[in-house]
């Protein structure tokens, strides 16, 4: 039992992030193209 809560925390935790992370990323690429649209 406590194996598969472990199991469920550890999943939550690499759900939240993972979210993080790609939402970091997809800031960073929308900074990335607003950048390169005003460049050239």
């Amino acid at each position: 039992m406590s194996a598969a809560s472990s199991d469920t925390s550890l999943m939550l935790s690499y759900t939240t992030t993972s979210s993080i992370y790609t939402r970091r990323t997809t800031r960073l690429y929308y900074i990335n193209n607003i950048r390169y649209y005003f460049c050239y």
